[in-house]
This record gives structure tokens, sequence and C-alpha cells, in this order.
């Protein structure tokens, strides 16, 4: 007679909990980045306080990711947690991953980029969804040349052009 074991990992807590310590890994070193970036000198912010709030909010996030995972949940009779899109989780990070290169092994400026990306990242979670990836063009160009110009003409901060 074998006993049942006393604990079962369950994967999806798991994979919640890595991808919770990833995220909040990331947030620590956009944190400990910025405080390593130069004081301003003429600005109000200085080049430190967006990798800081990005890096803050990533890692309150995590903790919330974090608590979620662990936090038993209410889930209907019938139905099963979702065990997620791994594949979009990975082209997800491929795509960041190539955003961050792109700006700055090639040059590519922030509005491009950018724009390029949100583009990329939406036509990507749409899935084959034709009226959601039609509605990411405007989206990602609003978004990236109006993001560039948020933070050189209000906040101050040089982007790549």
């Amino acid at each position: 007679m074998t006993r049942a074991p006393l604990h079962r990992t369950h994967p999806h807590l798991t994979n919640a909990c890595i991808a919770a310590l990833l995220v909040g890994a990331i947030g620590a070193t956009l944190v400990a980045g910025s405080w390593t970036l130069p004081e301003p000198v003429f600005e109000p912010l200085g080049p430190g306080a967006f990798p800081l709030a990005t890096g803050l909010i990533l890692i309150v996030l995590a903790v919330l990711m974090i608590i979620s995972a662990v936090r038993p949940s209410d889930i209907p009779a019938g139905f099963e947690r979702s065990t997620g899109r791994k594949d979009l989780a990975f082209f997800s990070i491929v795509l960041t991953g190539l955003y961050g290169l792109a700006m700055d092994r090639f040059g590519v400026g922030f509005p491009i980029a950018t724009s390029v990306f949100i583009f990329s990242m939406t036509a990507l979670l749409a899935g084959r969804h034709l009226t959601v990836t039609l509605f990411a063009i405007p989206l990602a160009l609003i978004l990236g040349f109006g993001l560039h110009a948020v933070f050189t003409q209000f906040f101050y901060i040089d982007l790549p052009s």
C-alpha cells in the first residue's frame, strides 16, 4: 500500500511562479540600472525616471502574479484552468528582444521600431482576427510616433530617432 504524496506540484503554479520571478528580475534590473544614470541637469525628471517607474511597475506586477498563482480560484464546474499558449509567450519574448536589439545594435529609430513592435505584437496576439490586425496599423503608428513626441517634448528624454 502506497501513500499519496502530501504535496503535488501543479504545472500551472510552477510556470506562473517562474514567469513572475522573471518579470520581477527584469523589474529589479531596471530599478538598479536607473540608479546608475546621471542626475538631471536641466530636466525636472531626468533619464532615470522612466526606467525606475517601469521597474517598480514590473515588480508590483510580479508580486500580483505570484498572489494570483497561489490563491485558490473558484473555477465553475465543467471548466478547467487554461494551460495557456506557450508559443505566444515565447514569441512575445522574442519580439521584445528584437525590438530592443533593433534600436540598440541596428540604429532603428524609436518611432519606427515601436510602431513595428506594437503592430507585430498585436497581430501575434490577435491570431487570425483580421479586423483587430487592421486596427493595429493606425494604433501602432499613433503610439510609435505619439510616444516619441511625448517623451521628447514633454519629458525631455532623448530617444533614438
